[in-house]
């Protein structure tokens, strides 16, 4: 029996909600980070893409998207630790948006594991 993301956390339009699966850069293993400093983290989830051919950001998430971000424990588990509201982009690589914790869900970030495999 399989129970969908979005059964649990009802966010309505999935057409503007994207999911941001949170791994290891080959240095830092990120679930590390979430339980020694959360908001190191949230860092890595509001991140753009880097363009290899010229280094200018590649964007990620559009002003109203809401960002759902997942960390990999292990294996094919993950645990949810932040869903965000975008509310502006800053055009930068590093912090590149402005964004702000949606209410309601407090309740489930750093408890709720999601099984999925690519």
């Amino acid at each position: 029996m399989s129970i969908f993301l979005n059964d649990i956390l009802k966010l309505g339009n999935l057409e503007r909600t994207k999911i941001r699966f949170v791994t290891s850069n080959g240095i830092t293993d990120p679930i590390l980070l979430f339980k020694n400093n959360p908001q190191q983290l949230l860092r890595w989830l509001l991140r753009n893409k880097e363009s290899k051919k010229d280094k200018t950001p590649i964007k990620v998430f559009k002003e109203g998207q809401i960002a759902v971000g997942l960390v990999r424990i292990e294996g094919d588990k993950w645990l949810l630790f932040d869903i965000r509201l975008i509310t502006r982009d800053l055009d930068r690589l590093e912090d590149g948006y402005a964004s702000e914790p949606l209410e309601g869900y407090e309740k489930y970030l750093g408890r709720l594991i999601v099984g999925y495999k690519n």
